[in-house]
């Protein structure tokens, strides 16, 4: 596989964290997740990361201006010349068009759920209060029932993964990252991905995805370019 820069997009419990894991894993290539940007970059002591900070602390959204700067500078720096894969970016059509002029070779996975799926998955989300380990009583039971297995300590229910919370971050995804979906497939860079699948009919499904996607862009590009055949030889 040639190109190996992507977006891995889903709704919550859509599995597209551990999607973008195996991915690179298997291509070696590392993960930018803008959870782990934001909350690198807010424990610095700078103006941006102060306001950062207390942009979070309230529950608030993080600037575009932000957000994009710091794709900006990942997608420049060294750890990206073999290629990476985007986690919890973009989520609006703003920062899309900036990623899409940033990285004009950008594809874009798109693990799909539907509402019940997804609450169907959240719901049987525990965590550790203790070490942070997460379980889902569906997928990934603990051993022992209400204890995490590595620590012992008791599992609970997130608040942001109750019925109300679930219902808010749900109708967000539909209202602002939707439109990011739409505007990558209109221009031929979404590759969809059942997401009702095992964790491993998903892996298998992106895998055949992207080849066939890579294919087709390379023969698209050949019937363009009337130095191809002579460039091939």
């Amino acid at each position: 596989m040639k190109n190996k820069k992507f977006v891995i997009l889903g709704a919550q419990a859509s599995g597209k964290g551990t999607q973008a894991e195996i991915l690179s894993k298997r291509l070696k290539i590392p993960i930018f997740g803008m959870g782990e940007m934001l909350h690198a970059e807010g424990e610095r002591e700078t103006p941006r990361g102060r306001k950062i900070r207390a942009i979070i602390r309230r529950g608030g959204f993080v600037p575009f201006a932000i957000t994009n700067e710091l794709i900006k500078k990942r997608v420049a720096g060294p750890k990206a010349r073999r290629g990476f894969i985007i986690d919890g970016y973009p989520r609006h059509i703003v920062q899309a068009r900036f990623l899409n002029r940033l990285v004009s070779d950008i594809r874009v996975i798109y693990i799909k759920i539907f509402d019940k799926e997804a609450k169907r998955r959240i719901s049987g989300r525990r965590v550790c209060g203790k070490c942070g380990e997460i379980y889902n009583l569906t997928v990934k039971p603990p051993k022992r029932k209400g204890l995490c297995d590595s620590c012992g300590g008791r599992l609970v229910t997130r608040e942001d993964d109750k019925p109300k919370a679930i219902r808010t971050r749900l109708g967000l995804f539909h209202r602002e990252t939707e439109p990011v979906i739409k505007y990558f497939a209109r221009l031929g860079k979404l590759v969809e991905i059942d997401g009702k699948q095992s964790i491993e009919g998903v892996a298998k499904e992106i895998e055949k995805k992207l080849s066939k996607q890579e294919m087709t862009t390379d023969i698209r590009e050949n019937q363009y370019n009337p130095n191809a055949a002579r460039i091939a030889e």
